[in-house]
């Protein structure tokens, strides 16, 4: 089941990384400046800084609204890269240019905790156990409402893990059950309701993440024991710290799945569509 998980998850991978190329290409269109009197930015040196007279009324430059921020637009010029608001510009076809839904596709890390429990066939006597999984994932995150500083959205994540569960490996242990499995694998599916305050409509943020989890494991009871847990549905509040450069999102999300015992750690970056 391994071996099989982890052949999945690389299609998966170049899949993502042909996306990105092609989403990359294809998002590009050309815009015409409408308004000069417009704000620009420009980046350079890892911030946004105001500039001017880039542009003249009526010029066209090849942009993408690939953004952190739904009504911001980007635009290529020169081996830069410049900011202006969507309501400046028109397609090249003389249509009003509108701003996509905030969308972006990336990795993640997961590490979680969980309480198992082991069950005595013959007595009904039941024992806690706990798991330790850790895996990577893929992840589409969409933002469906942006309202001043607020965001709305959803991250969706497909996963493969491997999976610690243990009780003693030690043969010579007194521990009753002894039960030891450290090359188990797990799979699922996330999705997660999110609502994040972002600094100035764009750049860093702060959240709350709320995942539900349905996972599958490949645990094996052993003789006179029956293990329950396999399938789970796992939920719970994860805090959110994000930041936006560019097309590109870094974020970090901490919390508890099922119980203030199990921990749970999301690391993933991103990008824009």
């Amino acid at each position: 089941m391994a071996l099989r998980l982890r052949v999945l998850l690389w299609i998966l991978v170049l899949a993502v990384l042909v996306g990105l190329r092609d989403s990359e290409a294809s998002g590009r269109q050309k815009y015409v400046l409408k308004d000069p009197n417009c704000a620009i930015k420009v980046y350079v040196g890892k911030t946004w800084q105001p500039t001017e007279g880039v542009w003249k009324e009526g010029e066209i430059v090849l942009g993408s609204p690939t953004s952190a921020k739904a009504d911001v637009l980007y635009l290529f010029h020169r081996g830069r890269t410049y900011a202006s608001p969507f309501k400046c510009w028109t397609l090249e076809s003389g249509e009003q240019a509108t701003p996509s839904a905030s969308q972006g596709v990336g990795f993640v890390y997961l590490n979680w905790q969980e309480r198992v429990k082991l069950t005595d066939s013959a007595t009904g006597a039941v024992y806690d156990l706990r798991a330790n999984q850790s895996g990577w994932g893929i992840s589409y995150s969409r933002v469906f409402k942006q309202k001043g500083n607020w965001r709305f959205g959803m991250m969706t994540t497909l996963f493969t893990a491997s999976s610690a569960l243990l009780n003693s490996c030690d043969p010579n242990s007194v521990i009753v059950p002894r039960y030891c499995s450290e090359d188990a694998s797990a799979m699922g599916v996330i999705l997660a309701p999110e609502i994040e305050w972002q600094r100035g409509g764009e750049g860093s943020s702060v959240g709350l993440t709320l995942p539900v989890a349905a996972r599958l494991t490949n645990w094996a009871s052993p003789e006179g024991y029956v293990i329950s847990g396999t399938q789970k549905l796992l939920y719970g509040p994860l805090l959110s710290v994000k930041l936006n450069r560019q097309a590109w999102e870094f974020s970090s999300r901490l919390g508890f799945l099922n119980s203030t015992q199990n921990l749970a750690w999301i690391l993933g970056v991103s990008r824009s569509l």
